[in-house]
């Protein structure tokens, strides 16, 4: 599924395209889940593959979202490819619409990470954000800035011997953040006391400008500690 949306080329982003407070704009849950189910032909749109709306082009084009919703945003295009539904967009633009906003999106997906990192990874919640978001963006074509061996290496380092993910309380960050280990350790395992990790089936954050979706919509921790939707998105990867 996850095709190269800037063609056969590999891309960088451009922090001229970090959005601004006034571009804010954001796509709802449910309209994310209906350009989804309209592109493979699920739920009401069931047997009829490549339905795809002005409604839901226009949708799925707004600039401002965060999280998990953000990382949906690119997910429509990548199915768009797989499900061969390309000439449904040829009057938005095409390759090239898909491209740009594949870099606007990315840009301002990895401005996201840099946060994370920044502020401390928190253990699980973070964690799988941050695979997500390095296997969508690396996954369109961004891999000079997703796909670094220093990412990787977080990632493995995560990983449990056994061979699966589950919170991790680690201090490892990527070389090239510049950051003090000990304090962000510090920080992550304070706000994991704060939370209730078995807690995480759609959990919305909203503040009063962005719609923001930090954790994966469907978790569950295994029998053995592992976490379900972490341990396949770090299979992708």
């Amino acid at each position: 599924v996850y095709q190269n949306l800037l063609g056969n080329t590999i891309g960088r982003i451009d922090r001229g395209l970090l959005f601004t407070e006034k571009s804010k704009l954001n796509i709802e849950p449910r309209e994310s889940d209906d350009c989804l189910m309209g592109t493979i032909g699920s739920g009401p749109y069931k047997g009829s593959k490549c339905t795809i709306t002005d409604k839901m082009l226009d949708a799925d084009n707004r600039c401002g979202s965060a999280g998990i919703l953000h990382h949906h945003q690119l997910l429509f295009f990548f199915l768009i490819k797989h499900y061969n539904c390309s000439s449904a967009i040829e009057q938005r633009g095409g390759q090239a619409a898909v491209a740009h906003l594949a870099r606007v999106f990315c840009t301002n997906i990895y401005a996201e990470m840099e946060t994370i990192f920044q502020r401390g990874v928190d253990p699980g919640v973070d964690q799988d954000l941050v695979m997500e978001q390095i296997m969508f963006c690396g996954g369109a074509g961004f891999i000079e800035d997703f796909v670094r061996p220093d990412l990787l290496e977080m990632m493995l380092d995560w990983q449990r011997d056994d061979g699966c993910y589950a919170p991790y309380d680690g201090s490892h960050l990527p070389q090239a953040i510049e950051l003090h280990s000990r304090r962000s350790r510090e920080r992550a395992l304070q706000r994991r006391k704060m939370a209730d990790l078995k807690n995480v089936n759609n959990v919305l954050n909203q503040d009063s400008n962005v719609f923001m979706m930090r954790k994966p919509l469907s978790e569950a921790e295994l029998r053995d500690g592992c976490m379900m939707h972490m341990s396949s998105v770090a299979g992708v990867l």
